[in-house]
């Protein structure tokens, strides 16, 4: 046990008193009080509170912060509780202490502490903060060269030097660079062996080193208080670890890595079909069909929560399903966690009291939402996630193979909406996660032979343990936007999430522009799922030039010859946690990327001829090359 000396703290005590009484500004000086080893950690407390410092998995040390002396349950939505390393730690001098692989050393005035993994690396933890609205932990990354991380964020790699929202947001119409998007991921990795996760579900920020140089502040306004750091010899050790400590990716159905078409939106039941039929007829190969909004309404507005089919322009989905079907191709509906004024199911939801509510307990009715004014459903909540199930099953029962969960940010969500798990802006980047759960653990009681294919465009960590398929969000379709999509699945990769992919071609504004359009094909060819869909312009290749369809249909069969090997790359995901698009980054840290492969290099002289001079063309911007050396994306 460490402490201070009694006449230090008979000093200090007394004094660290007057100054909560009488200058609030000064109350977050945290001084050290003692440290007590534990059975299988460390807990260490301060002014401030205390820590429990616990080895979670190999390689990686949990710390949790409380306020008050009781223990508190695991509230963790992320991080899975596991078999813990046996881990004691002992005092070995003033101020440190030790246990097999790791080593704090403790500052006590003001708090600090140093955390090393076999002595790999050194993490100088700064101390917890509580200020304008945020609490948080500080640490030191003035050694730091190189940071990356935070889930989904059109930048380049190296974001030291940036402040971003840790909050899931869509970004209408976005191209290169876009700080904040969909999907919030709190881990943040650096050049020096190690990361450091957020465990914080809340609205909140990292600000990595903006503020003040060498500071990484990671601040939420309100919730779990922990984070751990996780060591790695590299970037793949530390994406392994993380994937360990969050969840392996199950493996999803194998026609996911087809040709899945969709767009916004197939309107009508006869519309779909002589689409479906003209993709076929055309040559292209095809596993699904995804149909938006308009399966449940004739309009954007007023018919969002219907959850049922529109009968007078889908007359007969049963049969279009079965027709599907029987020619290999699957049925994916879209689903929203909005109720609006006008549909099926409003009064039903207030009567279920299945929704988001205001603080004196009524509906909380989203006035401003875009797709008319409505209610949200209470993910959090036992009953409300058994109602929508069943909405769910009743569509599966009619031969729906899949799922596409939209607007899960939630794209409008206030503060102050009560959930039972607590008010939005506390659960607000769990919400899409605990979507996916709820659809992931209906399937293993309900379907256990069956994997799940689920489309989200927002999640936390951990969310791809429940199967989730994230794709980019609303892109813009322009060249910045194409530009965009590299980095966001980098980064997501190293955060843990392998499956992330874009809207092939681009979703908002812009022209039809075959140039654009075939490059983004090509790309999203050597990309975890291919699924070409837009807005306002066609996103099916039969309705572009037939140069446009002749390139874009030899790199959709190069994609289905590839099968073998991007599907042992989902395997090894799920079984190790490495990201299926890899970067390139000095030393070769990942062991095989999936754009550049030997398979490619081997064959890619019997696509040559077909696609023309000018796709594999250094002098262009080329998207992939058969050169492992070169450093295609």
């Amino acid at each position: 046990m460490m402490k201070l000396p009694v006449r230090v703290r008979r000093r200090i005590l007394p004094i660290i008193v007057i100054v909560f009484m009488t200058i609030p500004a000064l109350a977050q000086r945290e001084v050290f009080v003692i440290a007590r080893p534990t059975a299988n950690g460390l807990t260490i407390q301060t002014t401030l509170g205390i820590y429990d410092c616990v080895a979670l998995r190999d390689g990686v040390l949990g710390v949790e912060f409380r306020t008050g002396d009781a223990a508190i349950a695991d509230t963790s939505v992320a991080m899975i509780t596991g078999q813990r390393p046996d881990h004691p730690f002992i005092q070995r001098g003033e101020g440190i202490f030790a246990g097999p692989d790791w080593e704090i050393k403790i500052s006590p005035s003001p708090f600090s502490m140093t955390a090393s993994y076999r002595r790999q690396f050194e993490t100088v933890y700064e101390g917890f903060f509580n200020k304008d609205g945020y609490m948080g932990f500080g640490f030191s990354v003035r050694k730091e060269k190189f940071i990356t991380g935070g889930g989904m964020r059109a930048l380049p790699l190296n974001i030291k030097g940036k402040r971003l929202q840790l909050e899931n947001r869509p970004k209408y119409a976005y191209g290169f660079p876009a700080e904040n998007l969909n999907y919030s991921i709190p881990l943040f990795m650096t050049g020096s062996g190690y990361a450091i996760y957020f465990d914080n579900t809340a609205k909140g920020y990292a600000d990595i080193g903006k503020k003040k140089k060498g500071r990484l502040e990671l601040g939420s306004r309100g919730g779990r208080m922990a984070f751990a750091i996780i060591a790695g010899q590299n970037l793949s050790e530390i994406t392994g670890r993380f994937v360990n400590l969050t969840g392996f990716q199950p493996l999803p159905p194998i026609w996911t890595f087809g040709h899945l078409q969709s767009r916004m939106a197939y309107e009508t039941q006869a519309q779909t079909d002589s689409i479906a039929n003209a993709t076929r007829a055309a040559g292209f190969p095809l596993d699904a069909m995804i149909i938006d909004l308009y399966w449940f309404g004739d309009t954007l507005f007023n018919t969002m929560g219907n959850l049922d089919w529109y009968q007078p322009n889908w007359p007969d989905p049963r049969r279009m399903i079965r027709d599907f079907r029987h020619d290999g191709i699957k049925t994916i509906l879209i689903t929203e966690p909005y109720i609006v004024k006008g549909s099926a199911n409003f009064e039903e939801a207030i009567r279920q009291g299945i929704v988001g509510n205001d603080r004196n307990g009524n509906p909380f009715v989203l006035e401003k939402f875009y797709f008319g004014p409505g209610l949200i459903l209470d993910i959090t909540s036992q009953k409300a996630r058994e109602w929508m199930w069943n909405k769910y099953d009743t569509l599966k029962k009619q031969g729906v193979a899949g799922w596409w969960v939209d607007l899960a940010e939630p794209e409008y969500h206030p503060d102050s909406i009560y959930y039972e798990g607590g008010r939005s802006e506390i659960i607000h980047n769990a919400y899409g996660h605990l979507w996916d759960k709820m659809l992931y653990d209906n399937y293993r009681q309900h379907y256990p032979h069956e994997r799940l294919f689920n489309l989200n465009r927002s999640g936390f960590a951990g969310s791809q343990r429940f199967g989730v398929l994230p794709w980019t969000g609303d892109v813009e379709r322009s060249w910045s936007g194409l530009r965009a999509q590299i980095p966001i699945m980098l980064n997501m990769g190293l955060c843990g999430v392998g499956y992330i992919h874009s809207d092939a071609g681009g979703f908002a504004l812009g022209t039809k522009d075959e140039e654009l359009y075939t490059r983004w094909l090509q790309f999203s060819t050597f990309t975890p799922v291919f699924r070409p869909h837009g807005s306002g312009i066609p996103s099916e290749p039969i309705f572009f030039s037939q140069p446009t369809q002749d390139i874009v249909k030899t790199f959709m069969r190069l994609r289905y010859a590839l099968l073998p090997y991007n599907y042992s790359l989902a395997y090894e995901n799920s079984l190790y946690g490495r990201p299926l698009v890899n970067p390139f980054v000095r030393r070769q840290v990942f062991h095989h990327p999936m754009i550049v492969a030997q398979m490619i290099k081997n064959h890619i002289h019997d696509y040559l001829h077909a696609v023309g001079p000018g796709i594999f063309d250094k002098g262009h911007k080329f998207l992939i090359t058969a050169d492992t050396r070169v450093g295609g994306v």
